[in-house]
């Protein structure tokens, strides 16, 4: 495999990693709007929601924890200091 050939794959890895990261804010961006919507209106019923049994909207208004903690809980002004309270 020559230069030529490596760079052509290294184009090709670039922008199949774009193409994830675009479909993963898409999917983001979707998943955000399901949760405002559901929280304005109670009877909201999203695209993904299949059947009672299968419910994105009940996942994204779940009460479960999610993998981070509000931005206003994950830095105290305590742990800038180092003192965790």
């Amino acid at each position: 495999m020559g230069q030529q050939g490596l760079v052509k794959t290294c184009q090709k890895i670039r922008y199949g990693m774009m193409a994830i990261a675009c479909v993963g804010i898409m999917l983001s961006t979707y998943a955000l709007h399901v949760e405002v919507a559901k929280e304005g209106n109670k009877s909201y019923q999203a695209m993904c929601d299949i059947s009672s049994s299968i419910s994105c909207s009940k996942v994204f208004t779940s009460s479960s924890p999610r993998f981070l903690p509000p931005p206003s809980q994950l830095f105290h002004a305590a742990d800038l200091w180092g003192m965790h309270i």
